[in-house]
């Protein structure tokens, strides 16, 4: 029965967790079935997709699921509605509302994109990514580095060094180099983006850090490209003396290594050096040990090896006198050479208009997003508006009502001490007319010591007793 058919158990230490906790775990899935095929590895993650759905952890569900997809990606394995499948990933991702899955998504659409040589909706989804993950922590996103690291490689592809040098520095400047991973790499790169720019004290500087770094881990193959590298610097600055060495370094640790195509570099390096200082038996000899190279591993259809090989050791034959090599290795050099530059141009041509496509579409998003924006905000100021006015109607209504209570106690009051006839009028006009009477009785009276029994009454017990006194006269 294959691996994959039982049932697999998610620890609880993992279900409802962290992204960086689940991606550990989803790592530790990646080593234990790395020997499985393509398919047997599919039916093994869908497994585990389905677990964590059975425990409620859509997060972890959607993260396994954009596992199988990345793996497929990685080796160029496409479904045929590969493009469908993680657009409704990426749903799932909004829906969801974790900051690492939609990064995730936009990231491993981008890959898709770039796989299928569509750079302008690569390098789109390789922004919208970035807008996503820049912010967040590097503790709680582990995969940071590496998302940073391929996009500055999207645009080191374009030959646009200066980007992809302010995206590697942006790398180094915001992570922990402890959270890095392949830092010798990466280093290596982010050196190469300096001397392509022929800026080469920063380019050594960062040559001789990974060298640093290669150094403390062991790793004879990069101690090899990084001392090549190094030597090649100072062979553009002209630095022979320093450059041989370190090239020849370079040779002996691939040879060790069998990094065959490297070595046939460095020879040729090295060849050309020689060259250059009169020492032609030995420029010869280092030129026919990388053609030796090409030969055995049939480089032929290499330009940018044939080019860097052939033309030397062209030149070498020339100088020890053989023109028949001589010209048959130089045409052939310069041709490959030519056509080399001709792929290059078409690329850097293929980058700028790629990226002028993209700040096309990126304008026209922020078009939209800013007319989208405009609206929100006339939709939020009309609201604020209808909402002013009606509370502004409220605050009229409750005022008319205390008004209109304030007026009735008025009304009462003077039906309390004027006829009904005389108050009626005064409150429809605001005055009374006189009016003639032909009897009327008038009664003035006076209370005997009124102040001094009034100082010792309460207000309600001196009312009553008024009350009382005048009723009598009813």
């Amino acid at each position: 029965m294959p691996l994959y058919a039982a049932t697999p158990i998610i620890p609880k230490e993992v279900l409802h967790k962290s992204y960086a906790t689940q991606i550990a775990f989803i790592d530790s899935i990646v080593i234990e079935k790395r020997y499985l095929n393509q398919d047997e590895f599919i039916n093994a993650y869908k497994d585990y997709e389905q677990a964590a759905l059975l425990a409620g952890d859509r997060i972890l569900a959607s993260l396994l699921k954009s596992t199988i997809y990345r793996k497929a990606l990685d080796r160029e394995y496409l479904y045929p509605n590969m493009e469908e499948l993680i657009q409704n990933l990426m749903k799932d991702c909004e829906q969801l509302s974790c900051a690492p899955l939609q990064a995730d998504a936009f990231q491993l659409l981008a890959d898709y994109y770039w796989l299928q040589k569509n750079y302008v909706s690569a390098l789109e989804h390789y922004y919208h990514s970035r807008s996503i993950y820049q912010d967040l922590n590097p503790k709680d996103f582990p995969v940071k580095s590496e998302y940073l690291h391929t996009f500055g490689s999207r645009f080191f592809y374009f030959r646009d060094y200066q980007t992809a040098k302010s995206i590697f520095l942006n790398l180094w400047q915001t992570i922990p180099p402890a959270m890095i991973q392949s830092k010798i790499s990466k280093i290596n790169t982010l050196a190469l983006c300096y001397s392509n720019l022929a800026e080469y004290d920063s380019a050594i500087y960062y040559f001789k850090f990974a060298e640093y770094n290669s150094d403390t881990t062991k790793e004879k193959v990069w101690m090899g490209i990084i001392s090549g590298n190094l030597g090649n610097c100072y062979y553009q600055m002209g630095q022979y003396d320093q450059a041989i060495p370190l090239l020849q370094n370079n040779i002996e640790l691939s040879e060790q290594n069998n990094e065959l195509a490297d070595m046939a570099f460095a020879l040729s390096t090295l060849g050309d050096i020689y060259l250059k200082t009169q020492q032609n038996e030995k420029a010869l000899g280092c030129l026919l040990k990388a053609y030796s190279i090409v030969v055995k591993k049939n480089l032929f259809s290499k330009n940018h090896i044939v080019s860097k090989i052939y033309i030397p050791l062209g030149k070498a034959y020339a100088a020890i006198g053989n023109m028949h090599l001589a010209y048959r290795f130089l045409d052939s050099g310069r041709i490959a050479k030519e056509s080399m530059e001709s792929q290059r141009n078409v690329l850097q041509l293929t980058g700028a208009q790629q990226k002028i496509e993209l700040e096309k579409h990126k304008a026209e998003i922020n078009r939209k997003e800013t007319e989208l924006i405009h609206k929100s905000q006339f939709i939020k100021n009309l609201s604020l508006g209808i909402g002013g006015l009606m509370i502004m109607l409220l605050i009229i209504l409750l005022q008319y009502k205390k008004i209109e209570k304030e007026k009735s106690k008025s009304e009462s009051l003077l039906l309390n001490i004027l006829p009904a006839e005389t108050a009626a009028e005064i409150i429809a006009h605001g005055a009374a007319k006189a009016k003639n009477y032909q009897e009327v009785t008038v009664m003035f009276t006076d209370f005997k010591d009124f102040t001094k029994h009034s100082e010792n009454m309460e207000a309600q017990d001196l009312v009553n007793e008024i009350h009382e006194c005048f009723s009598k006269f009813g």
